[in-house]
């Protein structure tokens, strides 16, 4: 991300909001480096995460692509391989998981109403 002649794009993106009444402010992309803009914003942060249980354990993970696997040359076989038990949860699965996910904080307070059950 460059900046141009008007400053920092997230810097004038924030101060775009300042007249907003709870306003709130989401940063996303799809990271390539480490020390692109959105990573250092994200290491700023309370750094949460989106976890879902797995249907069979219950056990709560924030899903990442080393948790897909699928048959060789099949991908419509794709699945979610859950890191506690082991099981192999597959696509239909999937809104059920997120309906009963919530966010988590690594930082700061996290102020979010929707957190994990204890």
């Amino acid at each position: 991300m460059e900046v141009g002649a008007e400053g920092d794009p997230i810097t004038l993106a924030e101060r775009r909001t300042m007249s907003f009444a709870g306003r709130k402010i989401i940063a996303g992309s799809t990271p390539v480096f480490d020390h692109g803009p959105v990573s250092r914003l994200y290491a700023q942060s309370d750094r949460r995460v989106f976890k879902v249980p797995c249907p069979d354990c219950g056990g709560f993970t924030e899903m990442m692509w080393q948790h897909i696997e699928w048959e060789a040359n099949r991908p419509e076989t794709a699945a979610f391989r859950c890191p506690h038990c082991r099981v192999l949860v597959d696509e239909r699965n999937k809104v059920g998981m997120v309906a009963k996910g919530g966010v988590e904080g690594h930082g700061a307070a996290c102020a979010w109403p929707r957190r994990l059950p204890p």
